[in-house]
């Protein structure tokens, strides 16, 4: 993948991407401007950032709202996919999906970008989340390697290669001072000095367990080397995290969100935090994100029972979702990049861990992804007993982000039908 610094080669030079902030030490994505093109056929064509956003609801999906009858693009359009129907070309609906051996109802959640099995077993560890992965390949190229969001008490579903989820913000209003508000200088320059302190401990550490790991046996001394590991990889993120203090943020027309004062409503919350995801994608402060929406506020009516009024109250609930997730792709499809946009640019993925929240069960997942650079079908069925694995389409989202790795969790390939444009 070409960097998102890369410059026309032809004479007389166009206007670049890199150019508009020269002096500036600025490292982030402009609009495409009509300085920057030509007609000249001996233009090399800059080729925009790809990006993820991985959306979980952790609530399930009514399925028969959900799940079309027909396959392919000319199935007809369900409760929900009526309200995503302008993009229906740019979309792929997913049945008979689950990720293998990740059980237990709601615990799945944890599990949900990982595939890690059995999440609600005494000793479960998780493993690294889709993400995560791609933030090791492609995180470095921005301010931050990846995002987790949430409008939940749950961490986030973001998950380390040590099992650690990372934590997630529900804040709008902290998350848009940390991407655009330039602190004091005594503040970057504290936080320089609090960075240097990290890597100072951190050195400190390593050479402690190498003199350690002389005196321990063989099963200790693999401990050991995972810990150096874990330690190298911080001392990578922290020397990340240095070199982006001296760079300015950049600046950006919106103003800072109202102070959410712990908003609960995740109706409410959940847009000010997809609007905020779009404006990091559009600045490319970072290409990975994952938010979590948590529908505890209508928890009770998922055990509807079939019973026509929650079941009511419920489909009331989740339509909004749909309108919340429609109205984010059209804020990424009206940000232009060059011949494309910014959704044709970004993997959208949407599901939850729970195919029917009434029964807690884990299989045939209502799973979505819009966007992308995918050669869309509309409707990918598969087997509803015998659930084709979801991670094989992890596998094709981290390769459609340039990350060419051979397997991702329980993947057995990438995914069956859905081709790379």
């Amino acid at each position: 993948m070409k960097s998102t610094q890369d410059t026309f080669w032809i004479k007389p030079k166009p206007l670049s991407r890199r150019t508009a902030f020269k002096g500036l030490g600025v490292s982030l994505a402009l609009p495409m401007l009509d300085a920057m093109a030509s007609t000249s056929p001996k233009v090399r064509p800059v080729e925009q950032p790809r990006r993820m956003v991985n959306i979980l609801v952790d609530q399930g999906i009514v399925p028969w709202h959900f799940f079309p009858k027909e396959e392919g693009l000319n199935y007809t359009n369900t409760k929900y996919l009526e309200i995503l129907k302008e993009h229906k070309k740019e979309m792929t609906v997913f049945s008979g999906t689950s990720l293998p051996d990740v059980t237990g109802g709601h615990h799945a959640d944890v599990a949900f970008l990982t595939g890690a099995a059995h999440p609600s077993r005494g000793g479960f560890k998780n493993s690294v989340s889709i993400d995560q992965v791609a933030a090791e390949y492609i995180g470095h190229k921005t301010r931050f390697p990846s995002l987790s969001l949430r409008s939940r008490r749950a961490e986030s579903i973001s998950c380390t290669r040590a099992g650690v989820l990372l934590p997630g913000e529900e804040k709008p209003e902290k998350l848009f001072q940390k991407m655009f508000i330039k602190g004091k200088p005594s503040d970057i320059a504290a936080q320089k000095a609090r960075l240097q302190e990290g890597r100072s401990i951190l050195d400190t550490l390593l050479s402690q367990s190498k003199a350690f790991s002389k005196k321990v046996g063989k099963h200790d001394q693999h401990k050991i080397d995972a810990f150096q590991n874990s330690v190298r990889e911080a001392e990578i993120r922290l020397e990340k995290m240095q070199a982006w203090q001296s760079i300015p943020k950049p600046q950006v027309s919106a103003k800072t969100p109202k102070k959410s004062h712990g908003e609960k409503d995740v109706l409410k919350l959940s847009p000010m935090l997809l609007d905020l995801t779009k404006l990091a994608l559009e600045t490319d402060s970072t290409r990975l994100v994952t938010l979590i929406f948590g529908g505890n506020q209508w928890h009770p009516v998922t055990h509807h029972g079939k019973r026509q009024e929650k079941l009511s109250e419920l489909e009331s609930y989740e339509s909004k979702q749909f309108k919340i997730l429609n109205n984010f792709v059209n804020s990424l499809k009206s940000v232009n990049e060059g011949q494309e946009n910014l959704l044709d640019r970004t993997i959208v993925h949407y599901g939850t861990n729970m195919g029917d929240a009434n029964r807690h069960s884990n299989d045939n997942l209502p799973t979505l992804v819009l966007g992308g650079g995918f050669k869309h079908k509309g409707h990918l069925a598969f087997d509803k007993k015998n659930n084709y694995p979801l991670t094989n389409l992890y596998l094709s989202m981290l390769h459609r982000l340039g990350v060419e790795v051979e397997s991702f969790s329980s993947s057995t390939g990438t995914m069956r039908g859905l081709e790379l444009t």
